[in-house]
């Protein structure tokens, strides 16, 4: 692992931690903001000086088909719970992550050594007690094409987990 890509990694987390604080607050602010300027519907994103909390790879309320627990919140308790759950507590500062991010050619889990090494990411995993840390990147689909041709985007990503969790 690069010295300074590992610089960068606990900068984001630094930077994403503090963001943990606030987002609840400033994400609930911009969608009661965006329900009131379309009151006709179309919540696909939020206003776009809140882009930094948004997840690019995914329109709002949340991933309802890939994940489970996702749409268990939008069917318990409405959009707005579910939208801002997502953004609040899910996916913290997504879009400032995207912006830090990098075309790779498939899912990391799915790529060989050398890919890892042609598209320069990596993730590893260190487990202690009953927890890991994770560190690296994730790679994530580009539904739209946004970012690049390749299909993939890549991520950086520092995060604690429990160790019974994907």
């Amino acid at each position: 692992m690069k010295p300074i890509f590992l610089l960068k990694v606990i900068l984001l987390a630094l930077i994403n931690l503090s963001a943990f604080f606030f987002a609840w607050f400033f994400v609930a602010i911009g969608l009661l903001r965006l329900m009131i300027a379309n009151p006709c519907g179309n919540f696909d994103r939020l206003p776009y000086w809140l882009a930094w909390f948004d997840t690019p790879d995914q329109l709002l309320p949340g991933d309802l088909i890939g994940e489970p627990a996702v749409k268990k919140w939008y069917d318990d308790y409405g959009w707005f719970y579910c939208a801002w759950r997502w953004l609040s507590f899910r996916n913290v500062f997504f879009g400032f992550n995207w912006m830090f991010g990098k075309p790779c050619s498939g899912y990391i889990k799915s790529m060989s050594e050398e890919q890892k090494k042609a598209d320069g990411i990596f993730y590893y995993e260190y487990p202690f007690w009953k927890l890991k840390l994770i560190v690296g990147y994730a790679t994530y689909f580009d539904v739209h094409s946004w970012c690049t041709d390749k299909g993939f985007w890549a991520v950086p990503k520092i995060s604690l987990r429990r160790r019974d969790q994907d």
